[in-house]
């Protein structure tokens, strides 16, 4: 019986070993089950809190609310940097009285979203914060 020679032994098995590891990678590929596509929460174009209607303003949030943004933040240090209070709000006016305004910062899901707000009315403003669809419970 005549043995190959070493240099084509161990390509011969270099090879099958290649050829192993690209099945077994192709089948640990092939297994992964699709991901859910997570939609995000849309915020209404209008809400309802006691007997009250809160209509979505565009374009949103000015230089004046901003200022006013900054006075509640400088009230609520604590507050800043978390990622329930991150990015832009979303503006709601009050349908009666323009004065009143209404910022809310959505998060979550369609299925599940939450919010965390302000509300100035004048000078005074109040904290709130939900879960579910705003103005429904």
């Amino acid at each position: 019986m005549q043995t190959p020679p070493p240099c084509e032994s161990s390509k011969f098995r270099a090879n099958v070993l290649t050829i192993a590891m690209a099945g077994f990678m192709s089948a640990i590929c092939g297994c992964e089950k699709p991901r859910p596509v997570i939609q995000k929460f849309n915020p209404p174009s209008s809400i309802t809190i006691e007997n009250q209607e809160w209509v979505l303003e565009e374009p949103g949030v000015t230089e004046a609310d901003n200022r006013k943004i900054d006075r509640f933040f400088k009230s609520r240090p604590d507050l800043l940097g978390s990622p329930e209070w991150d990015g832009q709000p979303e503006k709601y006016v009050n349908a009666k009285s323009k004065k009143r305004t209404r910022l809310y910062w959505f998060s979550g899901t369609i299925e599940s979203p939450s919010w965390n707000g302000i509300e100035f009315d004048g000078t005074s403003m109040k904290q709130f914060s939900g879960d579910g669809n705003p103005g429904t419970g």
